[in-house]
């Protein structure tokens, strides 16, 4: 693909001014032939094919954990809010005793100051 330099009389490894350029190569357009250009573009079609399919496929899979990841802490979520309901009712239940306990201790004294009232008039 190169001219004769003058110098060596060697072929030169520079392209024709000319010559298409393919990444840094010149093309090799005259030994391309039609099936050889459709086998590469198979090839490269295949390969495409296969690289979207993977990642098709890693999407889902991502998208999979993150589901099961969401029911795992949507699993959790309930579970803490059904304990913390439970430790609710059980001080709730402490507090109305307690409550009840403070009403039984008043009506007491209240009976008391009534008794000692009656004794110290009578």
């Amino acid at each position: 693909l190169g001219l004769p330099c003058s110098q060596t009389g060697r072929g030169c490894s520079l392209p024709l001014p000319d010559t298409p350029r393919l990444r840094g190569r010149p093309a090799r357009a005259m030994n391309t032939t039609p099936s050889d250009l459709l086998h590469k573009m198979s090839k490269k079609i295949a390969q495409l094919t296969k690289v979207i399919y993977h990642l098709n496929s890693k999407g889902e899979d991502h998208d999979a954990q993150i589901g099961a990841l969401a029911a795992a802490y949507e699993g959790e979520i309930d579970e803490i809010i059904a304990d913390a309901a439970k430790r609710i009712e059980v001080h709730r239940a402490a507090a109305q005793r307690a409550a009840a306990r403070e009403a039984d201790r008043s009506a007491l004294l209240e009976t008391k100051k009534a008794y000692e009232r009656e004794v110290s008039t009578a």
